[in-house]
């Protein structure tokens, strides 16, 4: 007698295999009363299960853990592993936008062309069978009118049709251009930005105080409008950010290796790495650079006694060890004149008491006091 209560479906998946044999199962055609008819499972997971299986997804959460367990099914979003991934960066976003020279004709013969189109309008006003024409073109001469604008030297216009890039006008005069557009003012003079004095640890951790001038222009006006938020604000920001960074790669200054690249010594260095920095963090918004020079360059005032002092006497010792070598030089070249020219022979005891004589005359600071020894040796 088969029992009428309810029972669990058989092949229903009660393990990875026997998940696997319930999903391959197919219902017979026209039904099959010895077999009790499987529930109807939702649409999603009968896609999941056929394209990974549900006995593969239980391997992989035993071997790698809830994360392999917890992600979508191929085709969907990927959910990122671990650390989020950081946007594809400004490349891209340069790469899309590029300057392209918009549609525009001579500004006087426009407006001349104009005027003619509603004085022969007018004309059609008179008669009635021809006055809607003659209203039409003038609202159509008037939209065209409206499409005049002047640009200065080194000046571009920048315009958008509807929210739609459509050139560039850089060339300087009255023009007439596409009607209805809106019209942004860029300027491709050349200009300057003074940074701030920062204060940022050099490579070897000591605070320095650094401020530089960058010189710039725009050279792109599509990517400085519509690649960048505000360029001015984005040149200011990114220059501060790329002066910290290169102050950061070289020491302030070196006691020990005179060929170790320095911010003090070496300022042509510095500025040429600072500029090829910043025109890397540039190019999104279509801007050159053109020129940097460190404007201000000092310790911080936390360090700066110290450093002074350190300096002070590393200057000393350079200069002894200046003093010591002539001494040393001019001690050996009298030795060596008075046997030669003298043909005295003199023994170590008196060599040592000329060198100690020449040595404390030349290396001592304060002037040195003759002293005459009149004490005769006896050779015998």
């Amino acid at each position: 007698m088969p029992n009428n209560g309810p029972q669990p479906p058989q092949g229903y998946p009660q393990s990875p295999q026997g998940n696997n044999q319930g999903n391959n199962q197919q219902p017979a055609q026209g039904g099959n009363p010895q077999q009790p008819q499987q529930p109807q499972q939702p649409q999603g997971y009968n896609q999941q299960a056929s394209q990974q299986g549900y006995g593969q997804q239980q391997a992989g959460y035993q071997q790698q853990g809830p994360q392999a367990y917890q992600q979508p099914p191929q085709g969907g979003p990927q959910r990122p592993q671990g650390t989020p991934q950081a946007p594809r960066g400004y490349a891209d976003n340069a790469r899309n936008i590029a300057e392209k020279r918009a549609f525009h004709i001579n500004g006087y013969a426009g407006l001349i062309l104009v005027i003619v189109v509603i004085f022969f309008a007018l004309g059609l006003l008179v008669r009635p069978y021809t006055s809607f024409l003659g209203v039409i073109l003038i609202i159509v001469a008037l939209i065209f009118g409206s499409s005049l604008t002047t640009i200065q030297p080194n000046q571009a216009k920048v315009l958008t049709f509807f929210g739609t890039y459509v050139g560039t006008i850089r060339e300087a005069g009255l023009f007439m251009t596409i009607p209805l557009t809106h019209k942004q003012t860029v300027s491709l003079r050349v200009r300057n930005f003074a940074s701030d004095v920062l204060k940022v640890n050099d490579e070897k951790g000591n605070p320095v105080e650094i401020a530089a001038v960058v010189v710039y222009r725009v050279v792109d006006t599509a990517r400085a409008i519509f690649g960048v938020d505000r360029y001015l604000e984005f040149v200011r920001v990114q220059s501060e950010s790329a002066i910290r960074h290169v102050a950061s790669e070289y020491p302030y200054d070196t006691f020990s290796d005179e060929n170790v690249v320095t911010l003090r010594g070496n300022a042509t260095e510095v500025s040429s790495r600072l500029t090829e920095e910043l025109q890397e963090r540039m190019n999104v918004a279509g801007i050159q650079i053109i020129e940097t020079r460190l404007a201000h360059l000092a310790y911080a005032t936390e360090i700066a006694g110290a450093m002074l002092q350190r300096q002070q006497s590393t200057a000393i010792l350079a200069a002894k060890k200046v003093i010591v070598d002539g001494a040393v030089e001019i001690t050996e070249g009298a030795i060596r004149q008075l046997t030669k020219d003298t043909g005295l022979e003199l023994t170590s005891a008196q060599q040592m008491q000329i060198v100690n004589n020449i040595m404390v005359a030349i290396i001592s600071e304060r002037g040195a006091q003759p002293v005459i020894n009149t004490s005769v040796q006896s050779t015998e």
